[in-house]
């Protein structure tokens, strides 16, 4: 029998997004986490994955690994290079154990086995969410969504802010975008200008900011 909102006091029990390129399972999947008391979101491929992530945010991203296009793997790195903050739980046959274990290193919360159970999927999902909650990026996610929408910034410049708020030179961050040092220095330059500050330390305070407001 459905649970009502009412069952979950706290309903939604978290927001999750389910990606996958078979229409039977997302829909399989949807059922049962909207019967569990989840938000639930959907994207049938790769592509439409990064974009949702890239317009809003997600407790946790249920992802399948085999998909055409852009496959689980290549969707798990870029949102760790985006510094997505939702936790990831990729789903996988028997026979790809081996690239559930690589998703795991490149930072995946967990893998679940098709065919998977009602019992443990609504289980993983809900650690997962508290996992994510009890984390203190998803606020600092937050604060730079709501930098890019006061200040403008663009997709690009909000991920050259998270890198240098995370301490890393430019050398660093031009290394992890694939972009050259002299591309990093005039994001900065458009980012301070646009954010009114002078130098790196203000930025962070303004970040700072930002999260005590989110």
């Amino acid at each position: 029998m459905a649970k009502t909102p009412a069952d979950h006091p706290n309903h939604p029990r978290g927001r999750v997004l389910v990606v996958d390129d078979q229409a039977s399972s997302r829909s399989a999947l949807e059922d049962l986490l909207k019967d569990e008391g989840f938000d639930v979101t959907l994207a049938a491929g790769g592509q439409e994955a990064l974009d949702r992530c890239a317009a809003d945010e997600f407790d946790v991203i249920l992802l399948d690994l085999w998909m055409p296009q852009i496959g689980g793997l290549d969707v798990l790195k870029e949102l760790q290079r985006r510094g997505c903050p939702a936790e990831i739980l990729v789903l996988t046959g028997h026979g790809t154990i081996s690239a559930a274990i690589e998703a795991i290193k490149l930072g995946a919360m967990d893998f679940l086995l098709k065919p998977w159970t009602v019992h443990d999927m609504g289980e993983k999902v809900a650690q997962a969410v508290e996992v994510k909650r009890q984390k203190p990026k998803g606020s600092l996610h937050r604060a730079f969504q709501l930098l890019a929408r006061e200040s403008r910034l663009t997709e690009k410049q909000v991920l050259v802010c998270k890198h240098l708020v995370a301490g890393r030179s430019n050398q660093a961050i031009a290394r992890a975008l694939e972009i050259s040092e002299h591309t990093v220095k005039t994001h900065l330059k458009n980012i301070f200008a646009r954010l009114g500050v002078k130098s790196r330390t203000e930025l962070v305070a303004r970040v700072v900011s930002s999260l005590e407001q989110s």
